[in-house]
């Protein structure tokens, strides 16, 4: 069996191949209902068990808002909200619940 140059030489290249990609990647899916809006003040989540938690809120929107806690107590899911919240001024609490928590 005798084998030309042109056999040899396209065994001895490594043929490379690339993954196949799509053009666009798929987009990521916005399952929010309302639009979240990027915020910078104090709120304060009260509950009966642990009483009053001065927050960071980190966005809001008319759904709810977002914020960063030090204490773990916040596993209660039913609590009141403040927001803004200034001490020393009256606050109006709402009712609330805590959905998602990251530690």
């Amino acid at each position: 069996m005798e084998t030309t140059t042109t056999e040899a030489k396209e065994r001895a290249e490594p043929v490379e191949t690339l993954p196949a990609t799509s053009p666009d990647p798929a987009p990521t899916e916005n399952r929010r209902k309302h639009v979240r809006t990027k915020v910078n003040f104090k709120a304060c989540i009260r509950s009966y068990a642990f009483g009053d938690d001065i927050v960071t809120c980190e966005d809001i929107s008319r759904g709810g808002l977002r914020f960063k806690s030090r204490k773990d107590t916040l596993r209660k899911p039913k609590s009141k909200v403040a927001a803004p919240y200034a001490p020393g001024t009256p606050d109006i609490f709402v009712l609330g619940r805590i959905v998602y928590v990251v530690e």
